[in-house]
């Protein structure tokens, strides 16, 4: 109860002490309803400023800024073929044509002859080529003259003799 009491004097002292305090302090700060808006726009205003002047800095600072739109857009050059390559592709395709898998031997030699490499566009052209196929036992697999062809053409125009005297034995 008693604090009940130190409340009403607590009260009737600010009371009285109101008229005398609003000389001697600066007026109290407008209402909160009014200063809401302007709590809210200034720090947004500040953050978008913020990220703009970052955006732009970072565009500054990164390397794409000094490339050429056409640099940025092409694609890297492509690394050479190795050696090492076209032999591992050729080891794996005669070890697949070894257990007569046909299918995973071509694709190991028309990869090796992608590279550039003339044995293996005469080992795929001998995976299409009939007679080839028949004397090596291979089931299941359907010969393809006109693409046996045009590897043996392209290995011939790599400089392997072999492919040469293949295509001479091809039918038109």
């Amino acid at each position: 109860m008693n604090d009940l009491a130190d409340d009403r004097d607590d009260a009737a002292f600010r009371a009285r002490l109101a008229p005398l305090a609003s000389e001697v302090l600066p007026p109290p700060p407008a209402p909160l309803v009014q200063r809401k808006r302007w709590n809210i726009m200034v720090p947004a205003g500040i953050a978008v400023a913020v990220a703009v002047l970052g955006f732009a800095w970072l565009q500054s600072k990164w390397p794409w800024s000094e490339m050429p739109r056409a640099a940025i857009h092409a694609a890297p050059p492509a690394p050479d073929p190795s050696a090492e390559m076209v032999r591992l592709l050729m080891q794996r395709g005669d070890a697949a044509f070894a257990v007569g898998d046909i299918i995973a031997a071509r694709l190991m030699y028309e990869r090796a002859a992608g590279l550039g490499s003339a044995n293996a566009a005469t080992a795929a052209g001998k995976t299409y080529d009939m007679e080839f196929l028949l004397n090596a036992g291979a089931r299941g697999i359907r010969a393809d003259p006109a693409a046996a062809a045009a590897w043996y053409r392209r290995a011939a125009a790599l400089g392997d003799p072999e492919a040469k005297t293949r295509l001479a034995g091809q039918k038109p």
